[in-house]
């Protein structure tokens, strides 16, 4: 009878650490609602200046508003209901507006409420969504 052959262990080879993704992650919309103009905040480190913004409110008053600006609800910065899209939106709809054309006055009061999608991010993802 032949000898027996001992089994032979594999040793397992180290595991590599997981790959970093280039991809980013998407934000998830938590709610989207109609809510109080006065409710909201400016983002505190807006880059992006808009001069015109007399003409985003006339074009919200005649066209009135086709997507919502996106609020961060602030559990991760600290800074409830921040404004991180549509800053400009809401300082247009924060103004009454009056213009004329065609023979035709225009006297629009500024909106009480406007509608919003919240989500809630970090710092780092609130600074990307407004730049």
């Amino acid at each position: 009878m032949p000898p027996k052959k001992k089994a032979v262990t594999k040793k397992a080879a180290p595991k590599a650490a997981p790959k970093k993704s280039n991809k980013k992650e998407r934000v998830a919309v938590i709610r989207t609602e109609m809510t109080p103009c006065k409710d909201l905040k400016y983002y505190h480190k807006n880059p992006n200046t808009n001069p015109n913004i007399d003409k985003i409110a006339k074009s919200l008053h005649i066209n009135q508003q086709f997507r919502p600006i996106v609020v961060n609800i602030g559990t991760l910065t600290g800074r409830k209901n921040e404004v991180l899209a549509g800053n400009h939106t809401l300082k247009a709809a924060r103004k009454p507006v009056f213009w004329q054309s065609a023979g035709q006055t225009y006297d629009k009061p500024a909106w009480d409420t406007i509608l919003c999608s919240f989500v809630d991010v970090d710092e780092a993802t609130a600074f990307q969504i407004v730049s």
